[in-house]
């Protein structure tokens, strides 16, 4: 059985999945609190003698060990994120648009490690906007989308998170995207700015907490969020609102505000592609947007099994099996 080891390596985590390469089905994983951010941190303060490429290598293999009852000393592995930026392991050029759905455009550094082939994805940018991590998620997408959309014509593909995507695909190809700084900004308003006096973070599962999460995506769909962002802690001081039903509402102020101009895309086709949570939220957003014309097929795909596709893709389509160091 031919495995490999897929890392997702982002700026908070880090994640690992053995996978039968032939079947293509998930063996073991694991996850630990190492992001690219904390390791760089780690290796900025650090006085050995260990350059960036082998201090992240070092963290990396030890995470490694703990799947020793699945993998082998020479299994290869393939890392997508944060792990190619100035802050990683080692900084990549991006690839440019447009970015072919089946990875063939992607920009690889391969290496061995021991007896370990490595191979390290990078990220892709359009003239004024840049990706790490979403072209690996976008590629897995396509893949776990084959026969349930049209590719050949235009669809959207929304990758949610701390810097929501917008990618727009056209010929089988993502020819332009944008960036939402949502996730981020969702969090300093509830954690930083005063509007934290006005909430306390939960799971939705408050009674008004859904009514309220609509409430708000209708209004961020309506509404400048400068103006709007403050009516959270209106709903507070006038006791209109629990600080926990208010969580929700502020979520749906943001989702809401970056969904606003989906109501002039044509497409045929919109995927979400996030975790299980925000996939829901974000398909309950989208249902309140009113369409100039059709409205699209809307598809969730679960951004852990994209990211994970993509890299099986990416390893198959640049034939990273008969890498020589």
């Amino acid at each position: 059985m031919e495995k490999i080891i897929c890392c997702d390596w982002g700026t908070t985590s880090l994640r690992l999945t053995v996978y039968n390469i032939g079947a293509e089905a998930p063996i073991a994983a694991i996850a630990a609190e190492h992001g690219v951010l904390a390791v760089n941190q780690e290796f900025t303060a650090s006085v050995g003698a260990l350059s960036r490429k082998a201090f992240f290598l070092d963290v990396l293999n030890r995470e490694i060990s703990r799947l020793h009852d699945h993998v082998e000393a020479d299994t290869p592995v393939i890392i997508s994120g944060m792990a190619s930026a100035n802050i990683g392991m080692e900084p990549l050029p991006y690839a440019l648009l447009p970015f072919d759905l089946q990875g063939t455009d992607a920009v690889i550094s391969s290496f061995q490690d021991g007896q370990r082939p490595v191979h390290l994805v990078s990220g892709c940018r359009a003239d004024a906007d840049i990706m790490r991590g979403e072209e690996t998620q976008l590629v897995g997408a396509a893949r776990l989308m084959e026969g349930k959309w049209e590719a050949d014509e235009q669809a959207l593909v929304i990758l949610p998170g701390t810097h929501s995507k917008h990618v727009v695909i056209r010929g089988r190809q993502a020819v332009s995207f944008k960036t939402y700084m949502t996730g981020e900004i969702f969090c300093l308003m509830f954690r930083k700015s005063i509007l934290a006096q006005s909430v306390i973070q939960n799971d939705f599962s408050t009674a008004g907490c859904q009514e309220a999460f609509l409430e708000g995506v209708q209004k961020g769909l309506r509404e400048n969020i400068l103006h709007a962002l403050f009516d959270v802690r209106i709903r507070s001081m006038l006791g209109q609102a629990d600080p926990r039903v208010n969580f929700a509402y502020l979520s749906g102020l943001m989702i809401g505000s970056e969904l606003r101009d989906l109501s002039n895309i044509a497409v045929k086709d919109l995927v979400i592609c996030g975790s299980e949570q925000m996939n829901e939220a974000y398909a309950t957003a989208i249902d309140q947007v009113t369409w100039h014309g059709a409205k699209p097929r809307v598809t969730r795909v679960p951004a852990a099994m994209a990211t994970a596709a993509g890299q099986l893709m990416m390893y198959k389509s640049h034939r990273l099996f008969n890498f020589i160091p």
